[in-house]
């Protein structure tokens, strides 16, 4: 059993290793940030419009937790072409949130994230993705550009993070590795500990007087679902209710580690004949 946990754990470290490592290429990607932005919680079609007054509005710097009426609000945010150091065609990246939302240049329709909730459609949001949209070269000022989000989340506030525009490359390297990272390898880490849970279950069913297999594949299966709803790209269950049920799952995997670790020592195990271990 040691063995096959180390090799486990070797396995968790190669793919974490190799998360850090293309997330730290991506800093290394063509990026201008959009960090200050005015907020206003609410709905109102006309504030997608570029010259809409927003003199009412709380500036803020991002990331920041914005608030939400009725789960609405908006954010608008301004850029100046001339201060974008590379060539274009030029991209807007929106990171990993739980914000379904419409975007606007200089007011005019360019996106969607996810769907906002209406008579004809239920909220959606792929909320471990990262998200972006072509700014088209027509829609581009020289000077000054408007950015506007119609935004939604389930509840009363929602964590927003910075906005970025880069190239081509960058968006490419958006949608070939970072979501690659964030949905492929998070579904086999999730399944591949899941797969190990259900079997040393399966062991602790065996021999109930081995407790260290059970808290071991508590703790597998735990982690094998936290996994598995960061790879998700939709919600099997109601939204807030998955998310809630993913982070209880990655406290009992972790507590259930520290269960297994404690007695770990203390007891001599005796594999089946034919384990792999």
């Amino acid at each position: 059993m040691m063995r096959l946990y180390s090799k486990f754990c070797w396995v968790t470290m190669l793919i974490l290793l190799v998360n850090h490592a293309v997330l730290t290429q991506n800093r290394d990607q063509p990026s201008y940030t959009l960090a200050r932005w005015f907020i206003q919680s609410g709905d109102n079609p006309t504030w997608a419009q570029r010259d809409g007054d927003s003199g009412d509005w709380t500036e803020q710097e991002l990331p920041a937790s914005i608030s939400l009426t009725n789960g609405f609000a908006w954010a608008r945010g301004a850029f100046n072409l001339q201060d974008v150091s590379f060539a274009g065609p030029y991209y807007l990246v929106f990171d990993r949130s739980d914000i379904a939302c419409e975007v606007f240049l200089n007011g005019s329709y360019i996106g969607f994230r996810g769907s906002i909730p209406s008579s004809a459609q239920k909220f959606v949001v792929p909320a471990n993705q990262v998200s972006y949209w072509a700014l088209p070269s027509e829609l581009l000022q020289n000077g000054n550009n408007v950015i506007s989000l119609r935004m939604y989340s389930q509840g009363s506030t929602v964590s927003l993070r910075p906005l970025h525009i880069t190239n081509l490359s960058g968006a490419l390297f958006q949608e070939q590795v970072v979501s690659f990272l964030n949905s492929t390898l998070n579904l086999m880490l999730g399944t591949l500990s899941i797969f190990i849970g259900m079997y040393f279950f399966a062991l602790w069913l065996g021999r109930r007087q081995e407790k260290p297999y059970f808290w071991y594949a508590l703790a597998s299966l735990a982690i094998g679902i936290y996994f598995m709803e960061i790879g998700a790209n939709f919600a099997l269950i109601p939204y807030n209710l998955q998310r809630a049920v993913s982070k209880a799952a990655l406290v009992i995997s972790m507590a259930s580690l520290i269960q297994f670790n404690f007695l770990f020592p203390f007891v001599k195990f005796q594999l089946p004949d034919g384990f792999p271990g």
